[in-house]
């Protein structure tokens, strides 16, 4: 099938060049591929920058920040999360929660009440 497209996007081409010529030919060109063309370099470049990546950070180049945060996805535990910061070179050093709210409208007034919560934890690279 794509190689039946290509051919009609080719032939497209010969016949406009054919009658009009070669300049129109050229803007009907890169319209037909100019958007093709660069989704197909960005992920070339995409796919060459996070090999270079894994392979610095294999050979111990890329450097980590000295800080960072992680929150606790819906459904894992705080073990879990925990677990995860180790996995990735880091000890946790403070935990916020944060309440999320629902509102909800009784008789005319506006009420809020706790839903659910956020727990993020602050950790320090381990050196």
């Amino acid at each position: 099938m794509e190689l039946f497209l290509e051919f009609y996007k080719y032939s497209l081409i010969k016949m406009a060049m054919d009658f009009f010529g070669n300049k129109s030919c050229l803007y009907l060109f890169f319209s037909l591929y100019y958007e093709e063309f660069i989704n197909e370099y960005k992920r070339s470049i995409d796919a060459k920058e996070g090999k270079q990546y894994r392979i610095r950070e294999r050979n111990g180049f890329v450097s980590k920040k000295s800080k960072e945060k992680f929150e606790v996805i819906d459904g894992e535990t705080i073990d879990a999360c925990l677990d995860r910061i180790k996995a990735a070179g880091y000890f946790p050093v403070r935990r916020t929660e944060e309440p999320i709210f629902a509102e909800r409208i009784e008789n005319g007034k506006v009420h809020y009440e706790p839903v659910n919560r956020k727990i993020v934890f602050e950790a320090k690279l381990i050196k």
